[in-house]
């Protein structure tokens, strides 16, 4: 692991492959918002689009408190 940047992806996609094995999807929406915020650290100009995707994935699960309050990080 070398940058902070580095390490929190390294611990997202060991969380991704425990969901895999345990089959505890629900968190799929929390590890792409933390892939989205991560890579926007990059790339400050990257759209609100990745983010709509974890918002709908939050709304699928029904996580509308989540769903919502990316919603209003998205809106100009």
């Amino acid at each position: 692991m070398g940058t902070p940047n580095e390490a929190i992806a390294e611990l997202v996609s060991e969380a991704r492959a425990l969901v895999e094995v345990t089959g505890g999807r629900s968190l799929l929406p929390r590890l792409r918002e933390t892939e989205l915020r991560l890579s926007a650290r990059a790339q400050p100009d990257l759209p609100g689009a990745g983010l709509r995707e974890a918002e709908a994935l939050y709304r699928a699960i029904g996580a509308l408190g989540h769903a919502d309050r990316l919603a209003r990080v998205i809106a100009p």
